[in-house]
């Protein structure tokens, strides 16, 4: 839908309401600013419209209507709420701000909190499948995620299929998992990290902590399992059908890093093999000075290799590690 169709299917439902009595003829003005809204800790003063807040949200329709306290004193308490969300909120429904690739992410979020039942939420989301999945710049600025600015691309990725659980956007999750003539590994953003795990392994470990950690994801982490379970096991290993599923969500907090640190260990091993010699035998590092910066980089996994071994030593030796 076009921002002049939302306008004018907001205002066919708003006389469709009326017509059905779901909202009384006794209604305030539409366009008159007849609710406050007190957000966040410090209780930042927002006005609205209460007609369009309780025609697209079952949210602010149960507050705003019969006994409740709220619908008495035209107020509502938003503790938990960013006073920027609730205002970009505010200004969307009342059509003086319309769904973009830079409100996108934001606003999905704030539509599933508040139980959002309108053509908006429809627009929401065929908005994020353009700019996520099909032109994809939406990649191009960590901030429209909440990320911090030098965020890596997986990141994103896992953010993406992050929100599409938060928020239950079932069309925009089936499009990142679907298979396609081209994707023989999965969905879009399956086939994405995928190629991030051959070309970054260690930032894309550290990324997919998030999903690995979360039962509703089960079935796509599993997608991209043997592609991991590549990189953490020697050959021998796999051959024995070691770890042949991915660590159950409840394990994942302290499993996951020690994969992570894994693949740190292996990445400089099969990386640069003329200059580290790990034996793993009282964590003894032999390197070739050949350069400070060889030095330097042997050093740093050293390190990482001590957090590896206490950790790693503790997962093969649990009895059941997987559901």
């Amino acid at each position: 839908l076009t921002p002049k169709c939302l306008q004018f299917a907001s205002l066919s439902m708003a006389a469709s309401a009326k017509k059905r009595g779901r909202v009384d003829e006794t209604s305030p003005d539409p366009l008159q600013h007849d609710v406050t809204l007190f957000v966040g800790a410090e209780r930042t003063q927002l006005t609205g419209h209460s007609f369009a807040l309780r025609l697209h949200s079952d949210f602010f329709k149960s507050a705003l209507q019969g006994d409740w306290q709220e619908a008495q004193s035209g107020s509502i308490e938003l503790p938990d709420s960013e006073p920027k969300d609730i205002e970009l909120l505010l200004r969307v429904l009342s059509l003086e701000e319309f769904i973009d690739k830079s409100n996108v992410v934001r606003l999905v979020r704030l539509f599933s909190q508040f139980s959002m039942t309108s053509p908006l939420v429809k627009r929401a989301e065929k908005v994020l499948v353009e700019h996520a999945v099909i032109h994809e710049d939406l990649f191009d600025d960590p901030a429209l995620f909440g990320l911090p600015k030098d965020s890596s691309y997986q990141a994103m990725q896992v953010a993406l299929l992050q929100l599409a659980l938060d928020t239950n956007c079932s069309v925009l999750l089936d499009k990142l998992e679907q298979s396609t003539e081209y994707d023989t590994d999965g969905g879009e953003a399956i086939s994405g990290l995928h190629d991030s795990l051959r070309n970054c392994p260690v930032a894309t470990m550290e990324s997919l902590l998030n999903l690995a950690t979360d039962a509703r994801y089960r079935d796509g982490l599993k997608k991209m399992w043997p592609a991991i379970r590549m990189m953490i096991l020697s050959p021998a290993q796999q051959d024995a059908n070691e770890m042949l599923e991915p660590p159950s969500p409840e394990t994942a907090h302290y499993i996951w890093p020690c994969l992570t640190y894994s693949i740190h260990r292996l990445t400089v091993l099969r990386a640069s093999p003329e200059f580290v010699k790990d034996k793993l035998n009282g964590l003894t590092i032999k390197r070739n000075a050949a350069s400070v910066a060889s030095e330097s980089l042997a050093n740093d996994y050293a390190r990482k290799v001590t957090h590896l071994l206490p950790g790693f030593a503790a997962y093969r030796q649990q009895p059941k590690p997987f559901p």
